[in-house]
């Protein structure tokens, strides 16, 4: 089983949904085509007012066939996609559209357990990269 997350961020502080699939292979870009649009477009449904004011919207992939604890907890997080949330939420753009352009991030997340908070220990690195490029 495989699942799409999704998360809507300000900072690093995701929280998210699934989106259920199954047969996911690393090199299928067209399963993330699929996928990603598919969970960007329950979060329009959704509504911008449904989540907190937020700037970007991420989206990973997670393998949950591959997720056996803690030791490929890491591994099982696939690839993943940062957007604007104001695309995300305006109509103007075709979803498939803003998929197509994204970069893929092939190593969106890090379980690091040296730290000593689950929050802490679950890294969305993909954002932490996001973030520190679009700093001044």
């Amino acid at each position: 089983m495989t699942s799409v997350k999704s998360a809507t961020t300000n900072r690093t502080s995701p929280s998210g949904f699934d989106v259920t699939s199954p047969n996911w292979a690393r090199r299928s870009e067209s399963f993330w085509d699929q996928e990603s649009a598919a969970a960007l477009s329950q979060i329009r449904r959704k509504g911008r007012s449904t989540f907190p004011p937020v700037k970007w919207v991420a989206v990973i992939i997670i393998n949950r066939a591959e997720w056996y604890g803690e030791n490929t907890f890491e591994e099982a997080h696939k690839a993943g996609a940062i957007f604007k949330a104001d695309e995300v939420f305006g109509r103007t753009e075709k979803l498939k559209t803003l998929v197509a352009r994204a970069t893929i991030d092939r190593q969106p997340f890090k379980f690091d357990q040296q730290q000593p908070t689950p929050g802490e220990q679950q890294r969305w690195i993909m954002v932490e990269k996001h973030a520190a490029a679009k700093r001044p």
